[in-house]
C-alpha cells in the first residue's frame, strides 16, 4: 500500500481478497490448521485494514472491500475454521464501518456464494491434477439445484459485486455484506 500511496499520493479501495481452506471435521481439527486459516483469512484481513484504513482515513476517503463468504452464514461441515474466519471477516469489517465511517471511509464485505475456482476445483481434480469431468459435473450440478437462479456464479460476477462496492455508486453504503450467491443464503 505504500507503494500505491507514493506512487499515486492516495489509496482509494481496497479489496482484501486472500482465503484458504483446511477441511476436517470440528473434532478433528488441529491447532495448527485452525491457526492456519486464521492467520490468512482472519489476521491477513485484519492488518491489510489497518494499513489501508490508516491511509484512508488520513484522506478522508477510500473504500475497503473484505471478502467474506457464504460459509459464514451457512457452517458448512468440515469448514468450520474457514466459517469462523469468515464470520469473523464479517465482524471486521461492521466494526472497521462504524470507527471509519466518520472518517468517510466505507467498509463492506462481499460473501460469494459458489464460484468455480481453484478452492472449489478441490471437490473434482484427481491425484495428478487432472480434472474429473464427471465428478465436476456432478459436483457443479448440486450446487446449481440449491440455487434459486439454477447457476453457479462466476469470478465476474463477484468482481462486479466488489465493482460495485468501490464505485460511487455505492456512497451511501457502509458495513453492509453483499451476497453474490445465486440466492442460497439470504440471512
Amino acid at each position: 500500500m505504500r507503494s500505491v500511496v507514493a506512487e499515486h499520493g492516495r489509496l482509494d479501495v481496497m479489496c482484501n481478497n486472500a482465503g484458504i481452506i483446511v477441511e476436517a471435521p470440528v473434532l478433528e481439527l488441529s491447532e495448527e490448521q485452525f491457526d492456519r486459516v486464521l492467520a490468512v483469512n482472519l489476521k491477513g484481513l485484519l492488518f491489510g485494514c489497518q494499513e489501508a484504513g490508516a491511509v484512508m482515513r488520513g484522506q478522508q476517503a477510500g473504500s475497503i472491500i473484505n471478502m467474506a463468504s457464504a460459509a459464514a452464514d451457512t457452517a458448512p461441515p468440515g469448514l468450520v475454521a474457514y466459517s469462523v474466519s469468515k464470520a469473523g471477516a464479517v465482524q471486521i469489517t461492521r466494526t472497521l464501518a462504524k470507527e471509519l465511517g466518520p472518517e468517510g471511509v466505507r467498509v463492506n464485505a462481499v460473501a460469494p456464494g459458489l464460484v468455480e475456482t481453484t478452492i472449489t476445483r478441490r471437490h473434482y481434480t484427481n491425484q495428478d491434477g487432472t480434472i474429473n469431468e464427471d465428478n465436476r459435473a456432478t459436483f457443479l450440478a448440486r450446487g446449481r439445484d440449491v440455487a434459486p437462479l439454477r447457476r453457479i456464479g462466476t469470478p465476474a460476477d463477484i468482481g462486479y459485486a466488489a465493482l460495485y462496492l468501490a464505485s460511487d455508486a455505492s456512497r451511501f453504503v457502509t458495513g453492509q455484506v453483499l451476497r453474490p450467491n445465486g440466492g442460497t443464503s439470504m440471512p
